[in-house]
């Protein structure tokens, strides 16, 4: 194959790639949406997080299920020089999920096009915070503080709750970072 042709090939690839994400973008939106709402961002190890799913259709939607789940993930960063670059780093994060718990919400049910919908929710905190640091106080936060310098690395725990509004056709979802002390 001649180079002419073998980008042209690839051009076309990435325009087609490009044109069907945003006509699912624009199907999805003509669909509806979902947002979670919160009185507060912040919730302590053993409450209840109480907040609600507003739905809003644009069209009829047969939903089979909405699910809420708490999902914490431990985040790895990784500073590495970068190439080239004068007081550059590049960054790279892995995410691992440590915790999800799920609740149902709302099972089958038709909402009506042009209608806005809240449903209520309750998602409680787990007693003790998985991988959190048992080393308190100033001295601790120092030594690991320093120990992340040093090393390029730094860990840490990254809270959100996910909704996912399983209905015919496209599902719609949202999710809302929050902080678990």
């Amino acid at each position: 194959m001649s180079d002419t042709l073998l980008q042209s090939l690839l051009l076309a690839a990435v325009i087609i790639l490009v044109a069907g994400f945003l006509i699912w973008r624009v199907m999805r939106w003509m669909k509806g949406s979902v947002r979670i709402e919160l009185d507060r961002g912040a919730f302590m190890a053993g409450e209840t997080i109480r907040g609600q799913c507003r739905i809003t259709a644009r069209q009829l939607i047969e939903s089979e299920k909405l699910v809420v789940a708490l999902v914490g993930e431990e985040v790895t960063e990784t500073r590495r020089p970068a190439g080239g670059r004068r007081n550059g780093h590049r960054v790279r994060r892995r995410r691992r999920e440590i915790y999800r718990d799920e609740t149902m919400p709302l099972a089958e049910r038709h909402i009506a096009a042009g209608s806005e919908e809240s449903i209520p929710f309750e998602m409680p905190v787990p007693d003790s915070i998985p991988g959190r640091s048992k080393a308190e106080g100033w001295m601790a936060l120092g030594l690991q503080t320093g120990a992340e310098w040093l090393s390029g690395r730094r860990t840490y725990l990254s809270w959100k709750l996910v909704a996912r509004l399983q209905c015919r056709g496209l599902n719609l979802g949202t999710s809302r970072h929050i902080s678990l002390r």
